[in-house]
């Protein structure tokens, strides 16, 4: 069973880590992404652990107007399809509620039919298209009222 806790200084490597085996290269967030989420007000970066190794990870932030922002969730490969995506994701909604967040909200590409498929079992709802938010692909915006 995956544990999750908050982010620690020596984690940052365990994260580029999830960052690489997850993401494509244009995709990834790099080590300056993650210092400067870390520096937003209301941030909240948390890490799964499973046998002692980092498994995943989740960061966040609130925004004006009490809306928290998942900026990233991530699961490595081989500890997928064991909840741990979903326990990051209730972990960081605890704590951006716990900072004040009324409304959560990330954006998700349209293609990701597994992350769509979470989200909406979590409650958020597809508010907005966000035509080549990706690039090379359409993003979605989705968002869930929570307080």
């Amino acid at each position: 069973m995956a544990v999750i806790r908050r982010y620690r200084p020596g984690d940052l490597e365990a994260i580029e880590l999830v960052e690489e085996e997850c993401f494509q290269p244009h995709d990834r967030y790099g080590p300056d992404v993650i210092l400067y989420l870390l520096s937003l007000r209301g941030s909240v970066i948390l890490v799964a652990e499973d046998g002692g190794e980092v498994a995943g990870y989740s960061a966040g932030y609130l925004e004006p107007g009490a809306v928290g922002h998942v900026a990233s969730v991530a699961v490595r490969p081989r500890f997928r399809r064991r909840g741990i995506g979903r326990a990051l994701m209730e972990a960081l909604e605890g704590e951006l509620r716990a900072e004040g967040a009324r409304r959560l909200r990330l954006e998700v590409r349209g293609s990701n039919a597994a992350a769509r498929g979470l989200y909406e079992s979590l409650g958020y709802r597809v508010v907005r298209r966000l035509p080549g938010y990706y690039g090379d692909e359409d993003g979605l915006l989705m968002e869930k009222e929570v307080g």
